[in-house]
């Protein structure tokens, strides 16, 4: 995996996405990539209730996908495996998006006249 918290984090803002109280785009974006440490996937049952509900959340931003496997175990009953992996392509092209958006010079937007010294008046003292 080579997505940064960085990355995570500026894609997260950008969603706006909504934070736990007294966290940071950063922290929060550090906490979620830690569960992918080993790669872009992890297996669901790793996740406690509480991290299962902010990784739906997520999935909701767009910021990751689902699959699922069914195993034929040894009796021969099914077990299904269900995976939640990174999207770090919409995550990045999302954070580049955010990096790209420029701060509006304000006073580019000004008419030229303004700028104009022949409009200048004195003020009355």
């Amino acid at each position: 995996m080579s997505l940064t918290t960085e990355e995570l984090a500026n894609a997260l803002e950008k969603k706006s996405f909504p934070l736990p109280a007294k966290t940071t785009y950063k922290e929060f974006a550090w906490g979620i990539l830690s569960y992918f440490e080993c790669g872009n996937f992890i297996v669901d049952n790793s996740l406690s209730i509480e991290d299962r509900h902010f990784f739906y959340k997520l999935h909701d931003a767009g910021v990751f996908e689902t699959s699922w496997e069914n195993i034929e175990l040894d009796n021969g009953k099914h077990w299904r495996i269900f995976y939640w992996e990174l999207k770090e392509e919409e995550i990045r092209r999302t954070a580049q998006s955010a990096k790209k958006k420029q701060k509006v010079d304000e006073y580019a937007t000004l008419p030229e006249e303004y700028w104009k010294r022949d409009n200048v008046t004195a003020s009355p003292s």
